[in-house]
Order: structure tokens, then sequence, then C-alpha cells
């Protein structure tokens, strides 16, 4: 009986569906039309090709069943009576340490860690210049080189093909990641680098102009079927293309299923190899396709592969080879037990605070899938997100004074509760980190420590911010301007310094027996879910040395004990992000909920949501933290030392911050100044403004700081242009020349760097203002007697002044 009648027969006899008959059949078909081939050999090579995919499909069902299993046990490891959270926090834990089971985000943090680790030397070498975040041209020409040897051809520069291979074995190390979660990359010996779409791009273009251009491009001994193997006729070629070119316009959406839902019609561990099919025949081939549809820049192609592929594998390893499914299983369990709660109880209590937090979730895991992100519309979303790169541009100039302040307080406060040694100043080791040599900061790469700022654009603003979505001229600009005013380096100085000193503390105590470690130590191992057996097996591991330095490097253990190590890790990266605080997904979607961008909801929570991100994930991280530290007193300890001390740490930085504006400091009796470093401590300095005036500190009043940058921003252009032509129009006289420098003055990038914000404001700002407004003066006097009368506060550089006639008076502040 031959393989078409089996089939038949197995479709009679109902062992088998319509659509496994008929995906069987297009198999048998597929091999049948290759050149030479028989009945006979096209049916043996089906059965074996139909044989392989049965077996990786039971394969995925198992994992996907024990996938499923596992989260239900971890969310029954949950530290508090709340399913709702313990399911949230699958994807993202808070600072409680309640939740002592891997998630989502960490797992991703912890597998870029190690593929950043393992390609130390290329984010060395090929990161962005510091300042301008350009490709500077020697990095351009070893990177091009690079391709050329990824796509085997030999330049004869060495450090291309040192960091060729550096790069291969990182993106290898993510492939079979993803295949032993579930999924089923093929390994090719001529894959060189991952081809990245525009989708916009490849729209405009349109079918038959992306197919013309990429078609002479292709190797066509490699564009082969990934069913058979074999060569693709013309016929084919352009039908497949016809497909390719659908999946990526419409982003995958042609894929999906008409009873599925949108973006999840197939399971994650299958749609991989959908972005391996293209296969160009050398590298300038890879680059043209890349400057026509994709990113020139081979570096930011890897860095977002490395993310990607991050991402995917922390999906698959913590929810299953189809994480929907597995979503949809546990909610179902968790509903159950609260209808039984409910029914015990005579209440609907448990079911509605299940709801809530259900919502939450969805909103979470959109979020990390990347639908939420997917503007309605592309244009409102990108000229939205650019307005936004530009005013985190203008405004958080001087935020990099608060940082180094407060993260350096944070940092104490993170090595007290895990028992390490304080009395080093953890401010000087960020200065120091900031100035070292690149091979130092190599080897925080190494350690598995991510370089964010090397590898992202903008990174002091998605500290703030978090949205990074506008077009490469506004992220250009915001990346700049967090680099001038020093935000970037120092949030990335103090991370990578804490992350070492951090395992240095490991490597110092590795040796003693778990029973006899500190107090705090074992609790911070217990947040993380690492265990006395754990630690036993982090005995034998050899120690990394570096320059008479040992630190623990999880990836030691990476061949003998995986998940332990990405266990460790993960505790290495939580710590730091308690230490030095980022923004999170969970604070990103607590500010905009399910609202899309593109859309005027969407764009009115963005603007709300903006520079808001940092206080929410101080609170989830940070303050919860210190609230679920066991036992009263130490917890009492823990809360009340980070409620004081950020606080006086705060109100130092807004000192820094008067003098930087030209003003003597503040009585430091005055509770208004208590008040608002309460606040900035909190990351809601910004409110504090109000303590003393009616403006915050970009000009806006409590209502346009409430909706945001962004809507404050568009009500000061409408009044300079309708606000100033309606005026004209009745016949009042407009300040519109004085207006318009102050606009500037407010939101123009770089003028509030907190070291050439003064400067600009004197030298040219105020010039400006005494050439548009004939009362200049007198306003700047006013602004003088102000501030003697309600704060008993001087300038040393007054207003108009070209020069300072004097230096600050440090001493007011402690009149």
């Amino acid at each position: 009986m031959g393989l078409m009648d089996c089939i038949r027969q197995g479709l009679r006899d109902k062992v088998i569906t319509q659509e496994q008959a008929e995906r069987a059949e297009k198999i048998f078909r597929d091999f049948e039309k290759q050149p030479g081939n028989t009945s006979s050999t096209a049916s043996q090579q089906a059965y074996e090709a139909i044989e392989r995919e049965v077996f990786q499909r039971r394969r995925r069902v198992l994992q996907q069943a024990q996938a499923q299993e596992i989260a239900l046990e971890n969310i029954g490891r949950f530290k508090g009576d709340d399913d709702g959270e313990a399911l949230i926090s699958l994807l993202e834990r808070d600072g409680s340490g309640r939740s002592p089971y891997s998630n989502v985000v960490s797992r991703q943090a912890a597998l870029r860690g190690m593929a950043h680790a393992m390609m130390d030397d290329v984010i060395t070498s090929l990161k962005k210049s510091a300042v301008l975040g350009r490709t500077t041209r020697a990095a351009r020409a070893t990177s091009t080189n690079m391709v050329r040897e990824l796509f085997g051809e030999a330049t004869g520069d060495a450090a291309a093909q040192g960091l060729a291979k550096a790069w291969t074995n990182s993106a290898d190390f993510l492939r079979k990641a993803f295949n032993a979660a579930g999924g089923d990359i093929p390994e090719l010996a001529t894959w060189g680098l991952p081809q990245v779409h525009n989708n916009a791009a490849v729209r405009r273009a349109g079918r038959e102009e992306w197919k013309r251009i990429v078609l002479p491009l292709l190797d066509r001994d490699e564009t082969v079927s990934f069913q058979t193997g074999a060569k693709f006729t013309q016929a084919e070629l352009d039908e497949v293309l016809d497909e390719v070119w659908e999946t990526i316009a419409t982003e995958g959406f042609s894929k999906v299923k008409e009873t599925a839902a949108g973006g999840r019609g197939k399971s994650l561990a299958r749609r991989r190899v959908d972005h391996r099919f293209l296969h160009f025949k050398d590298a300038d081939s890879w680059l043209r396709y890349s400057d026509a549809f994709g990113d020139a820049d081979p570096f930011t192609t890897m860095m977002n592969h490395v993310d990607g592929m991050s991402r995917d594998v922390a999906l698959l390893e913590t929810l299953g080879p189809n994480p929907n499914h597995t979503v949809s299983f546990l909610k179902t369990q968790l509903e159950k037990r609260a209808k039984k709660a409910d029914a015990a109880a005579g209440t609907d209590k448990a079911s509605q605070r299940l709801t809530s937090k259900l919502n939450t979730f969805d909103e979470l895991y959109d979020a990390i899938t990347g639908r939420s992100y997917a503007p309605v519309n592309e244009r409102i979303a990108r000229t939205f997100s650019g307005l936004g790169n530009m005013l985190t541009a203008a405004y958080l100039g001087s935020t990099s004074l608060l940082a180094l302040m407060t993260d350096s307080n944070f940092t104490r406060i993170t090595k007290r509760m895990a028992g390490m040694p304080v009395f080093r100043s953890a401010m000087a080791r960020t200065l120091k980190m900031v100035a070292a040599k690149k091979t130092t900061k190599a080897q925080a790469v190494r350690l598995g420590l991510i370089a964010e700022n090397w590898s992202s654009v903008a990174y002091g603003q998605a500290r703030y911010a978090h949205d990074v979505l506008g077009g490469k001229v506004s992220e250009a600009i915001a990346h700049t301007a967090m680099n001038v005013s020093l935000l970037s380096p120092f949030t990335q100085a103090g991370r990578w310094a804490f992350g070492m000193e951090f395992m240095g503390f490991l490597a110092d105590n590795v040796k003693t027996p778990y029973k006899a470690l500190s107090r705090p130590l074992r609790d911070t191992l217990d947040r993380y879910g690492v265990t006395a057996k754990d630690w036993s097996k982090m005995r034998s591991v050899k120690l990394y040395e570096h320059k008479g330095a040992k630190f623990f490097r999880p990836d030691e253990m990476l061949d003998t004990n995986r998940e332990l190590a990405f266990k460790v890790l993960e505790m290495v990266q939580g710590m730091t992000n308690l230490a030095v605080p980022v923004s999170s997904l969970r604070a990103r979607t607590a500010l905009v909920g399910g609202t899309k961008a593109g859309t005027l909801v969407g764009e009115v929570a963005r603007s709300f949501a903006m520079f808001k991100n940092f206080p929410v994930t101080f609170y989830l991280n940070n303050v919860k933290a210190a609230l679920y530290q066991k036992g009263p007193l130490n917890k009492a300890a823990i809360a009340g030392d980070l409620l004081i001390t950020s606080t006086a740490m705060a109100v130092l930085a807004n000192q820094l911050r008067e003098i930087s504006k030209g003003r003597d400091p503040m009585d430091m009796t005055m509770p208004e100044v208590w008040g608002k470093g309460l606040l900035t401590g909190g990351g809601l300095g910004i409110y504090g403004d109000f303590l003393f005036e009616d403006l915050n500190r970009f000009g806006g009043g409590m209502t346009e700081t409430i909706a945001g940058p962004r809507a404050s921003f568009l009500n000061d252009l409408r009044n300079l242009t309708i606000g100033n032509a309606a005026e004209l129009v009745r016949g009042e006289k407009t300040n519109a020349a004085r207006e318009t420098v102050d606009f500037f003055g407010r939101n123009l990038p770089g003028v509030s760097t907190w070291y050439l914000r003064l400067v600009i404001e004197r030298s040219i700002l105020d010039r400006l203002r005494l050439m548009a407004d004939p009362k200049a003066e007198q306003r700047f006097k006013r602004l003088e007697r102000r501030f003697i009368k309600e704060y008993d506060q001087e300038y040393w550089w007054r207003p108009g002044e070209a020069v300072p006639e004097r230096a600050p008076n440090i001493g007011a502040a402690v009149q």
C-alpha cells in the first residue's frame, strides 16, 4: 500500500483529521515533484518528514503539559493568599520577594545577559559612540568586515573574524535554548545574520517591487524548502515570495486563522523558522536588503535579534511551547478556585479580585509579547513618540544629579538587605566605573551584566519614560541629551558597579556552609528561590578571577546546572534593579493600561504616563522590598531607613539644582524643603515643585503636569500660535516675541543639562528676552523680589546679568 493509500485509509477510519490528511498529501506531492524521485522514493521521504513532524508535535505536547504543571506549582509557591498576583508574577515579579520562582521578564534579562557575555568583544568594539550615539568610522569598517566573515568571505581582518565567531556562538546559544524549550529552528551553515524587516518600508514598496529588488539578492541554491530541502522552481519561488511579502507586510496577521485571536494564531515554538527563510548570496546582498528594507546597522540588527530571541525563549521556558494555551489553562484553574472560595463564603469577592488581576495580567502579557506596542496609526504613534523623545531631551537634563544621589542611597539600602558591607561609597564606585577603561566595563558584560547603555538607544530616557518608539533623529537627540547630562553613564555605571560587587560578595561567601551564612543573605537567597541544596551546588563552582578579584559568575555552571545558573543571575539582576532602579513593564501597564499607541485615548494615556513610570516602579520594587522584609523590627528599620535617607539625599539633590539655577540653596528649616525632598526621593519631584510655586520646573501648572509633558507642550504651542493670532485679530497687544523665547527656553533639547543650563539661560535666553521684551528687566527684578520675599532666597547669578556677581552662598542652607 502506497503512502497516499495509507492517508486515505486513515481518513476513512478517522485515525487522522482532514487537515492532517491534506498536510501529509502536500508533503508527499512536494517530494514527488523533485527531479529523479520515484513514487516509492517520495513516499519514503515523505514518511520520514511526517514522522519527524509528528515527533516534534508530540514533544511540544509533552513540554506544554509539563510547563503548565510547573506554572501551576509555582503559583502555589507564592507567599500569600493572592492567586492573581501569583499569576502576574509569572510574567514579572515585584520587590516583595513573595514569588521565589522565575518569570518571563527576569528570564529574558538573564538570557540577554548570558548572550551579551558571549559577545562582549562585539559589544565593546561595535557599540555606538559615547556622546552622539553614532557608529564610528572604525566600527563601521569592522562591522562590514564582520558581515563578510559571517557570509564566508575572508577579509584578512583578524578582529572581524573574532567578532564573527563570538556572534555566531551567542546566536547559536539562543537558537539551542529556543529548540530545547520546544522550538525547531534548523542549524544552517550559511546563516550569518537575521533579516530585520521594516514592515512599513515593505508595505510602501508593494509586493511586486519588493520581489523585484529581493530576488536577485537571494542565494537560489540555499533558498530551499524547509520540508524537502530541495530548491524551488521559479514558479514555486515566486509563490513563496508572495507569501513572505504578505507575512512581513501584515506583521504576521496573514497567518492567523479566522477562529484565532489576533496575533495568536501559531504557537510561539513554530514561529521563528519564518525569519530564517531568506538566504542572501553574499554580504553585499544582505547589506543592500538591510539598507532598503531593514536596519542598515549590523550592530543594531544583532542587538535586536538577541532581545527578541531572549524574550521568546523566556516565554517558552516559563509558559511552554504555546504560551497562549498555558495562559488560558492557568486562568481557568484560578477562576475555578475563586468560584469555589466564593461558594464557600457566600460572596463574589474572590472572583471580583481575581478578575481585576487578570486584566492586569493581560495588559502585561500584551506588553511582553509586543501586541500593545503595535500602533493603530503608525504615523500618529511615531509623531507623538518623537515628541516625547524631544521633550525628554529638554526636560531631564538635571535628573542625573538626583540619580547620582538617590541611587547611591538605594544601593546602600540594598546592600544592607543582602547583608553586604555598606561602608564602601556607592557614589565613589559609580564615578570610578564611569571613568573606568573599556576593558573594565567589558568585564562587567562578561559577568552577565547587561550592557544596556551600549546596546540600547536613549537608555537614560527608558529609565524614566520607558517608551522609545520615535524616529531615528529624535531617538538620537534623546540619546545624546541623556549622555551629555550623564544620566545614562551614571545609571549604567551604577548598575555595573553594584552587580560586580554583589557577585564578588557571593564569591566571598560561597565556601561558607548555608547555615553559617548571615540571615540577610539567606533571606535574599530565599526571595529568589535559591535553596540550601542549591547553595551546596554553588560551593563547588569555580570562581572567576579578574585582576586579583574573584567573582561568582553564573555562566561557570551553565553546562552543569543550567536552571540554577539562570536562577542566580536573575537574583543578581533583581538586586541590581533595587540598587539602581529602572522603569518596569508592570509600572508601564499600570499607567497606560490596555490603550493602543496611535489612538487619541492611547496618546493621552502615554502623555499622562510620561516621567511617572519611575515612581511607580520605585513603589512596586523598592518600597515593597522594604515593607516585606522578614520580622517587624527589620521591616521597620529598612522602611524607616529608606524613607529618611531617600528624603535627605533628595533634599541635597534639590539644593544642587537650586544652585544650578543661579540661586543660593534654600533654608533647610523650611518645611517645604523636606516636603519636596520626600516626594523627590520617590521619583515625584515634579509635584514637589507645587509646594513652592504655582508652576512646575517646566513652566506648566498642576493640571498640565497631570496631563503630561506632551499635553503641556501642545497647550504652549497652541497659545504661541493660535492664541497670539486671535489676540492680533482682536487688535490686542501680543507678547509673541517674549513667549517664543520662553517656549524654546523650556522645550529646546539640552537646555536643562545641569552644568550648562545657567550659562545658556544667562548668556543666550536672557539676552534674547531683553531684546524681545521691553519689560524684561522689570520681570527679572520681580522674580528676584519674589524669591527673597517668599523663600528668603537670593540669586548668586542674577537674571539678565552677563556674569555672576559672586559665588553661591552655601551657608544660606543653614541660616
